[in-house]
């Protein structure tokens, strides 16, 4: 679960997607509109499998399909990579247990939501 939502941040929320202004991330839909329909996607990231699940997780995660605490500590975890851990903790507003506890929680419903979607 780790690597596919490692996955799903860079492929979905990298560098490579933020917007011309450098304000936040942008999506794939708004980058393939600038591009002209032309997007190259890393060939050293995940197997093709995990980007077709990657964006499973980018409709879930978009749906908000997660209790709010734990979309945040996902967000914070994978995406947000220029804070340092301690800022994380204390962004989502909890110790660092209950941070990898509720980790821990969101890649089990994640886990849970992609194999009903299977089904």
């Amino acid at each position: 679960m780790d690597e596919l939502l490692e996955v799903w941040a860079y492929e979905f929320h990298g560098p490579g997607l933020r917007n011309p202004q450098g304000a936040g991330f942008g999506n794939v839909i708004a980058l393939l509109m600038d591009t002209g329909g032309e997007l190259i996607r890393s060939t050293n990231r995940g197997s093709s499998v995990l980007i077709g699940q990657a964006a499973e997780v980018e409709m879930l995660m978009n749906r908000h399909r997660l209790p709010e605490e734990l979309e945040q500590v996902v967000w914070e975890h994978y995406v947000n990579t220029d804070s340092l851990e301690s800022q994380k903790h204390a962004h989502c507003g909890c110790s660092q247990r209950t941070f990898y506890r509720r980790l821990h929680e969101a890649h089990v419903a994640i886990q849970g939501s992609l194999l009903r979607r299977a089904a």
